[in-house]
């Protein structure tokens, strides 16, 4: 239980932190930020994509009981992780709010494998799939990064 709840804390801060650095904000230049963002994205982002793809199928892996406020809370975080990073504006130019609907991904080149590998787009179909209508709603968000509109 308590490695569940160190879990749930770790994934949270990833996802805060890969959400806040995506974030312009007034206390910073816009090229201080895009540096910032950019050297993020090169050097951590992946990474943690990986990590909460990996964290994602050691879950459903499980046979999670989603009744347990702890494992739902976990796998309701990592989703959040995992749409985050997907979300991550990788070109740096969605600095304007009204451009969220577009829903266009580019994503890296160097992320190429990990969207060639059949099991990670698998996974996503097979958490859509399997998971109770509380969180489903969290894997349709990830849809559109995944898979454009559909």
């Amino acid at each position: 239980q308590d490695s569940v709840e160190h879990c749930i804390i770790g994934v949270t801060i990833l996802s805060q932190l890969t959400n806040e650095i995506n974030q312009a904000d007034t206390t910073h230049p816009l090229t201080k930020h895009r540096k910032i963002a950019s050297s993020f994205r090169d050097s951590s982002l992946f990474d943690i994509f990986t990590l909460s793809c990996n964290l994602l199928k050691q879950a459903s892996g499980k046979n999670l009981n989603l009744n347990d406020e702890s494992q739902h809370g976990l796998l309701m975080q990592l989703l959040k992780l995992s749409y985050n990073c997907l979300n991550y504006d990788f070109i740096g130019t969605s600095t304007d709010e009204s451009s969220d609907d577009l829903c266009t991904v580019q994503i890296p080149t160097s992320w190429r494998s990990a969207f060639l590998d059949s099991s990670t787009l698998q996974l996503f179909f097979n958490l859509y799939h399997s998971i109770p209508p509380s969180l489903s709603p969290l894997v349709r968000t990830l849809r559109c990064p995944l898979l454009g509109q559909v």
